[in-house]
């Protein structure tokens, strides 16, 4: 009877441990590998939107200066911008020719820029600059986005210089010590240093380093891959932290 008892005991105490085990399992996050995402996962905030800048200057044949619409169309089809439901707007002055197109296609918004400056002397030069927003990007966005950028900027033989911005949110307010904490942990999770750190108040912004992201720029001789800031709104009462490489282009 006893022998039969030890392992009753014996098989409740396995299970017990393999529940444990398991539930232990089952609550870590899983953390994607794109470092952006991986930092602003780190801080507990729930991601709500993606930014992605690109820009450079491309070189077009004489003719296609002179009538950027073909180009533009070139590009509103490359990302599969439907025609019936771009908004166009042209300027035309004594300074330059541009026409921006917007769309918005598998949830995300695009914009699309073509701009002739005439003050440049070289006459087929043309500023291309291409943005896309989303809501509630997933992990794998980031990388495919910027593919699709580096895709058509090749078509032009050049290589575009690209800042990617994640924004989160945390409900409430957060104490100093746990806005120190966020950035400590978003840094630690890709491996980065800080090299610089701004409190504004209701605000904290920090620039650093990470071997992580292949882009940089060179500020003061340090480089620069990696901008984050936490700033708090009274308005719906939340704590917003945006993360972006090299630096942060949008407002926040």
């Amino acid at each position: 009877m006893k022998k039969y008892l030890k392992v009753i005991i014996l098989f409740i105490t396995i299970l017990l441990i393999h529940n444990i085990w398991m539930s232990k399992v089952e609550s870590v996050p899983v953390m994607t590998e794109e470092p952006l995402y991986r930092a602003i996962q780190a801080t507990g905030a729930e991601v709500e939107s993606l930014t992605i800048h690109s820009y450079a200057v491309v070189t077009m044949k004489e003719n296609e200066v002179e009538n950027l619409d073909n180009a533009i169309n070139y590009l509103a089809e490359h990302f599969e911008l439907k025609k019936e439901e771009i908004v166009k707007e042209i300027i035309q002055n004594s300074k330059e020719r541009s026409i921006k197109i917007c769309g918005n296609v598998d949830g995300q918004n695009i914009s699309i820029t073509l701009k002739k400056l005439f003050a440049e002397n070289i006459a087929d030069k043309i500023h291309l600059s291409i943005k896309i927003e989303e809501d509630h990007p997933e992990s794998y966005n980031l990388t495919y986005r910027k593919e699709k950028l580096l895709e058509i900027f090749r078509k032009f033989f050049v290589e575009p210089h690209i800042t990617t911005c994640l924004e989160g949110y945390l409900d409430g307010k957060l104490r100093k010590g746990a806005a120190d904490c966020c950035i400590r942990d978003a840094l630690d999770s890709i491996g980065a240093d800080m090299n610089s750190r701004v409190d504004g108040g209701n605000y904290i912004s920090v620039t650093g380093y990470t071997s992580l992201i292949d882009d940089k720029i060179i500020a003061g001789n340090i480089p620069v891959n990696i901008n984050m800031a936490i700033r708090y709104h009274t308005l719906d009462n939340r704590t917003y932290i945006t993360i972006g490489s090299p630096l942060i282009l949008v407002e926040y």
